[in-house]
């Protein structure tokens, strides 16, 4: 468990270039006073966003301030659980004295703003106390801790029209049992919708969720098409020949990828009625997304290392063109 600052490293160095060039532009005479409220006036709201920067590039320990880790071995099981909550219920307490009382820093006293919590969902669950989770795929108890999408028949969860069904329905009940709500309602956010502190992040939502459902049905569409060069039509070896150039691609764009091959256990595709989705790292779906981009541009590495016949345009079968 960790706080994590809202500013990515580079943030500040960006927001000094740009009141420099500010103050190049304005070419002021004056300096002292008068510099110094200039300075000030150009912190404006805009001019932040401009400058930001997300804490997902560099060094973790930058922007991560590590409050506490537990070995799943400490609360594995139904008689562990409480330790668990032990150590979360000590943080909102104390997030609400950062909030009130704020930090005092030589003259200077900070206060610290909880703008959400992020992480994956059977952990969303535990700290929220959630009633309504993923677990409850298929059982009317819903699925989600913002609305009352899957709690009702009229509402499934699987709606995902511009105008689903459950939209009205965002923010109209507590995710938790009211007369036992979880320690997090002590963390100063929205009153009118606390469970909004519960929120989405790219890493878990992308490159551990949709994206590696797109890249896994990808590759398996891909090696369907023979788009691998390949002797055997088995896909087990059109995919270990897909891994072959992604290893190139790799290689192109100096990166090294954490995922030592294309199978159907990577893929969880054990048959063709599956549903597949990978089982990498999540830094590696963004390997595999780029080096998709370049196999569809520039098509498959040759023996010579080029890649001159692009995937896109050239579908093997007529039926394949719309989607090429």
């Amino acid at each position: 468990m960790a706080l994590e600052a809202v500013f990515g490293q580079s943030s500040y160095e960006s927001l000094l270039t740009k009141q420099q060039q500010q103050q190049q532009q304005q070419q002021q005479q004056q300096k002292g006073k008068r510099q110094q409220q200039d300075q000030q006036q150009a912190v404006t709201e805009d001019v932040l966003m401009e400058c930001m920067h997300t804490t997902g590039k560099g060094s973790s320990l930058n922007s991560r301030f590590l409050l506490y880790a537990l070995p799943h071995a400490l609360y594995r099981g139904k008689t562990r659980k409480s330790f668990w909550h032990s150590c979360f219920d000590k943080l909102p307490p104390d997030c609400k004295d950062l909030f009130y009382k704020g930090v005092l820093c030589g003259s200077e006293t900070y206060y610290g703003v909880c703008i959400g919590m992020k992480g994956d969902s059977p952990a969303q669950a535990k700290a929220g106390a959630l009633t309504r989770t993923f677990a409850h795929l298929g059982h009317l108890k819903g699925v989600c801790p913002q609305c009352l999408a899957g709690t009702d028949a009229s509402m499934p969860w699987e709606d995902v029209s511009l105008s689903p069904t459950w939209l009205p329905s965002i923010g109209a009940k507590r995710p938790w049992n009211e007369q036992r709500p979880p320690s997090t309602v002590l963390i100063p956010f929205c009153q009118w919708a606390p469970e909004r502190l519960h929120q989405s992040d790219m890493m878990h939502v992308v490159k551990l969720g949709i994206g590696r459902h797109f890249c896994a049905s990808t590759l398996v569409v891909l090696s369907h098409w023979e788009c691998f060069p390949c002797p055997n039509r088995n896909i087990v070896d059109r995919l270990a020949s897909g891994y072959q150039d992604f290893w190139a691609g790799c290689k192109q764009m100096r990166a090294t990828p954490h995922v030592k091959s294309f199978s159907r256990e990577m893929l969880h595709f054990p048959n063709e009625r599956a549903f597949p989705y990978g089982g990498w790292k999540a830094a590696d779906t963004m390997l595999i997304c780029r080096w998709i981009v370049l196999l569809l541009r520039d098509g498959v590495a040759e023996a010579n290392g080029l890649r001159t016949a692009p995937v896109l345009g050239s579908a093997p079968l007529a039926s394949h063109q719309p989607l090429l």
